[in-house]
């Protein structure tokens, strides 16, 4: 029996996805935003975070649409990584604002960022990077406007 996992199917040699290879290959689709919130909960019980930040988790589920688990435990782990070097001893919402907003630019200009941190270019679009600057952008009570 071979069980194998993987987020790039289509880095798979097609050698090995022809007929007879593999009884069933199972896709499964990425999480919605319930799903998002429940794997930002369990992400979050490794970390200790201040209560703004545990109280925005519905927030930052609600602009990571397209997001793996992995991607969300990515930013939650940079968040901390961020917190520690400023020499915080909780994770705030800033440090996750922070950690998305890398993220997400580095979604769409395939850069890598700062010395012990990089992300990987994926299938975000220009239209989610608006919507998450949007968000924190309203909390100022600005808008940035289509094409920005």
């Amino acid at each position: 029996v071979v069980l194998a996992a993987t987020n790039r199917r289509d880095m798979i040699d097609t050698a090995a996805l022809r007929s007879g290879r593999f009884d069933r290959i199972v896709s499964i689709g990425k999480p919605d935003y319930q799903t998002r919130l429940e794997i930002l909960e369990i992400h979050a019980q490794k970390l200790r975070l201040s209560e703004d930040a545990k109280q925005n988790l519905n927030q930052i589920a609600g602009v990571t649409q397209n997001l793996t688990g992995a991607d969300l435990e990515c930013i939650l782990k940079n968040a901390a990584c961020s917190a520690a070097r400023s020499g915080k001893k909780l994770v705030d919402r800033a440090d996750i604002d922070e950690s998305l907003t890398i993220f997400f630019q580095s979604r769409t200009s395939n850069n890598t960022v700062g010395d012990d941190v990089s992300f990987v270019k994926g299938n975000h679009t220009q239209e989610d990077m608006m919507n998450f600057l949007n968000l924190f952008a309203s909390q100022f009570g600005q808008q940035i406007p289509p094409g920005a």
